[in-house]
């Protein structure tokens, strides 16, 4: 038997030997009493100095040092010890100390990991495999707990992802902005920051940059529903979380949960601020109180106690019932979800036994990565939200995902399955990247956020802490830096709430003054209460049923049947119209406009997404080639080249016999970049009778590919009878992330009546 012999010393000064179990297997060999477990599944199990999942084990051998025998499922009989030990010097960041090895041990990995990211000139990279900064990454990750450790680094890529007094959408479908609008994170980041830092200079520089971002996409972003369109925030490659048949176009069209919750942040973001800088803010505040009410009308489904993901479709949008992670986390954090509502959102939304996946359920036939997968910035975010709604079950769920993970793995993954709890295979056509940016943030979250509940405001630091029974005794964190103060904070006990609170010795409010300077002493008695009505809602990782695929044979809607489904449900003008187990359906004619989809459902209730329309125009149609505009080129083809100097306003006059709703969209080509990346979505304006309408996108349809055309976004219009004046224009808030190349090649304009 292979034994270390570990002495310290007391206070006495009398000699202690501890046995240190570093031979991989012991720790399953011998008895663990209830008393040594932090957590316990059918699956797996998180102690106080090992994780263990069937024939693996990681065990903390100290502080700095943890040895594991994992080995990734297609190399399950092959032995393997691996070692993490600490190489780097972290004496400068906070030092956490316990008597739970494990937690000491996967603190000190985060934090030399968070150092093994910093690059020589002084910015973070985004994870082992992945260079650069990135605008959510860092964001999300400077959220979690990188601005606590790292400030100066966090304020160094922030400026770096801002151009033009304007925040920078860095990635998405389809070239970028603004099809993908989630770099609104940035505006939370920001101001996070600030609250770390008290930076007034600071303070001033990102109210001109949020602002600047928010007016550009409530003119280019916003529906005239009042939500924000967009791509999933971080979930940003479209088969992995869009049904197949959806076109970025089409994703710039939708609305999704956490990206919304994003803007409605954004804009308190910006209203603080404002009140802070003495300006008026109550522009924003409008908005941001009707993008509140109308997003839990929209996402909130009663019968599930949960959020749905995005509302979707071309002419009608409709709701996606799948849960989605992060923007469930925004609703709940962000204050948008009512008390109740946040309450059900956690104890509802569906989690696997490996942690809480991406969405819920996943999407057939597609490798993992955000689908069938778990990102552990993700759980970092749902830890937090669960923790805000005192759900110390979910608390201790989501740290013990994390601490399974990192242990066994011996790095902080950028994500890993959902069906197995292993990373390999979302390695395929992915790199997913070991020593991630946010993961290690939401590690270092668990603690700081979690079991510290350190919290900054504009002018304070506040504690609300939430420890589960397991997690009791004593913990400190030592050298923590705030502003012009270093907290030594000593907190003992479990519980949710604080018992006692002194600071320097005196008793007092759980706070700090941001004013406080020197060295300070916080000592924390927990109050030994938690929830014992928590819960969390474990389930079985399923697959919704694939996408029917319509046809028209005459009146009919067909589809082929769909694997596993038991019924399928039609739906009219994005409402649900027919409940059958047939696989067709006669159209009813019922207006101008007639749009069909399709959805399947299986025997346990999971839905498939709903189908491409099919459609039936019961009036004339109006089409419009591109050579009837008036513009400022003499050609007369059958396309016009639209750039930001050359046609950047064209026009065209036409007769429509009866007043109304019409749909009107554009068709159009734009071979500036590939769908998947770059940054030269083309955008314009879109003027009738002279009045702002709305944005006309006309996003990447593939690298040079000037000959396939598309349709640009749907807009619904209200024209009068007779004479209509319909116009496109370049304006400077059409401005792309290129800058540059903002061109499309334009073919014709479908005008069609809508009701």
């Amino acid at each position: 038997m292979n034994v270390i012999f570990v002495i310290e010393f007391n206070k006495t000064n009398m000699r202690k030997v501890v046995f240190v179990f570093a031979m991989l297997g012991l720790v399953g060999a011998c008895k663990v009493s209830n008393s040594d477990l932090l957590y316990k599944s059918d699956t797996y199990t998180v102690g106080k100095n090992f994780v263990r999942q069937d024939k693996f084990e990681a065990v903390a051998v100290s502080d700095t040092e943890i040895k594991s025998n994992y080995q990734v499922l297609s190399k399950v009989n092959i032995d393997s010890t691996r070692v993490w030990k600490l190489k780097r010097d972290i004496s400068k960041f906070p030092q956490f100390s316990s008597k739970i090895v494990l937690l000491n041990a996967l603190y000190n990995m985060a934090l030399e990991e968070s150092e093994n990211l910093v690059t020589s000139d002084g910015y973070f990279d985004t994870g082992a495999k992945w260079g650069g900064v990135w605008t959510r990454d860092l964001s999300y990750a400077s959220m979690l707990s990188l601005s606590t450790t790292h400030p100066e680094i966090v304020k160094n890529g922030l400026l770096k992802k801002v151009a033009n007094d304007r925040i920078i959408q860095d990635t998405g479908t389809g070239g970028a902005w603004p099809v993908s609008t989630d770099r609104m994170i940035w505006a939370p980041a920001a101001w996070h920051l600030y609250k770390i830092t008290g930076d007034k200079e600071w303070l001033d520089h990102i109210y001109t940059i949020i602002k600047n971002s928010l007016d550009d996409d409530l003119k280019v972003a916003f529906s005239k529903d009042g939500l924000t369109k967009g791509e999933s925030s971080f979930i940003d490659w479209r088969e992995q979380s869009y049904p197949r048949w959806m076109q970025p176009v089409d994703i710039y069209n939708s609305e999704n949960l956490g990206t919304v919750a994003i803007h409605y942040r954004s804009l308190m973001v910006l209203s603080e601020i404002s009140h802070l800088l003495g300006k008026d803010a109550s522009k924003y505040e409008d908005i941001a109180s009707s993008l509140k009410k109308t997003m839990n009308e929209k996402f909130w489904i009663e019968d599930k106690g949960y959020y749905g993901n995005f509302l979707y479709g071309r002419n009608y949008l409709s709701l996606s019932p799948k849960a989605e992670a992060l923007g469930a986390s925004h609703m709940v954090r962000f204050g948008i979800a009512s008390d109740e509502q946040a309450k059900k959102t956690i104890e509802n939304f569906p989690v696997v036994k490996w942690g809480t996946p991406v969405f819920y359920p996943q999407i057939p036939n597609i490798h993992p990565y955000h689908n069938n997968g778990i990102w552990p910035f993700v759980q970092g975010y749902w830890n937090l939200a669960a923790k805000q709604v005192g759900n110390e079950k979910a608390v201790e769920f989501g740290m013990a995902s994390l601490f399974r993970s990192a242990g066994l793995f011996l790095t902080n993954y950028e994500n890993y399955v959902a069906e197995t709890g292993d990373w390999e295979q979302t390695d395929v056509e992915a790199m997913n990247s070991h020593n991630m940016l946010w993961s290690v943030a939401a590690q270092l979250s668990n603690y700081y956020d979690i079991l510290f509940g350190i919290e900054y405001n504009a002018n304070s630091l506040e504690f609300k802490p939430l420890i589960p029974k397991a997690y009791s005794g004593n913990m400190e964190l030592k050298n923590f830096k705030y502003r012009n103060a270093i907290l030594d904070i000593k907190i003992s006990g479990f519980g949710d709430k604080i018992a006692s609170f002194k600071l320097d010795g005196e008793e007092q409010d759980p706070f700090v003054e941001a004013s406080i300077t020197g060295n300070h002493l916080v000592e924390i008695v927990m109050n030994g209460g938690l929830n014992e009505d928590s819960k969390i809602n474990l389930v079985e990782n399923e697959f919704s049923p694939e996408t029917p695929e319509l046809r028209l044979e005459g009146d009919i809607v067909k589809w082929d049947a769909t694997e596993n489904a038991v019924s399928y449900e039609v739906f009219l003008n994005g409402k649900l119209k027919n409940e059958t187990k047939e696989t067709s359906y006669s159209r009813e004619q019922v207006g101008s406009y007639e749009s069909y989809q399709v959805k399947a459902i299986d025997a346990k209730g999971n839905e498939s997404f709903l189908s491409e329309q099919v459609d039936f125009i019961n009036s004339k149609e109006i089409d419009i080639p591109i050579s009837k505009f008036q513009k400022t080129s003499t050609d007369s083809a059958s396309t016009l080249i639209l750039t930001k100097i050359e046609n950047n306003q064209i026009f065209v006059e036409f007769n429509v016999k009866q007043p109304g709703k019409y749909f009107v969209s554009f068709e159009y080509a734009n071979g500036s970049g590939p769908i998947n990346t770059e940054n030269k979505c083309a955008i314009r304006s879109m003027y009738v009778n002279e009045a702002y309408i709305a944005a006309v996108v006309m996003p990447q349809r593939g690298e040079d590919n000037w000959n396939e055309f598309g349709w640009s976004n749907v807009i619904t219009v209200d024209l009068n009878k007779g004479k209509n004046k319909l116009k496109l224009k370049y304006n400077d808030f059409d401005q792309n992330m290129n800058g540059e190349i903002n061109n499309a090649l334009l073919k014709s304009v479908k005008i069609v009546l809508a009701e």
